[in-house]
């Protein structure tokens, strides 16, 4: 029976989003993310707020269990994957299967989760580090989607950037 195992990522701002007027600093892109899908709409936190935690949902087609870790104190600055490629015909493609975040520049790291493991899906490979410049968080998100796909294999994310501001913009 095959299984349909998918990663959402959701980063909640601390602002509705809003439409892009913030001066980003630096784009932070997965080195292993797969190019399997469409890359969706930027949002962005509203002129002023800033990522300050994440939500990682994880599941099969009957069930989906939702993770949420934020910063104790401070703004996501940095972020990295665990990415499982491509896995022939006969097995299942997962892409984005776990993700870290750092809050305030390495003084906390926060995981996506670890329940994903218990699927018996085999384990992807960690990416490096993408971090915000000192004086800068994360304050946007965009995401590559599969369109799910009853046909053949399909993952969920394929890929993701995060976008930092400027805390002071008058910097």
């Amino acid at each position: 029976m095959r299984t349909t195992l998918f990663l959402a990522l959701l980063v909640c701002f601390a602002a509705v989003l809003g439409q892009r007027d913030r001066i980003v600093t630096k784009s932070l892109v997965l080195d292993n993310g797969m190019d399997w899908g469409k890359w969706g709409e930027a949002d962005y936190c509203d002129d002023g707020s800033f990522a300050s935690f994440m939500e990682v949902k994880v599941g099969s087609l009957a069930i989906t269990e939702s993770c949420m870790r934020s910063c104790s104190r401070g703004f996501l600055t940095g972020l990295r994957a665990q990415v499982l490629g491509y896995q022939g015909v006969v097995f299942d493609d997962v892409a984005v299967q776990d993700i870290q975040m750092e809050c305030n520049y390495g003084d906390e790291i926060i995981d996506g989760t670890k329940t994903y493991h218990n699927f018996g899906i085999p384990n992807g490979n960690w990416g490096t580090w993408a971090r915000c410049p000192n004086g800068s968080a994360i304050c946007g998100i965009e995401t590559r989607l599969e369109d799910p796909n009853l046909v053949t294999d399909d993952t969920a994310v394929d890929d993701l950037s995060m976008f930092c501001c400027a805390l002071n913009p008058t910097d």
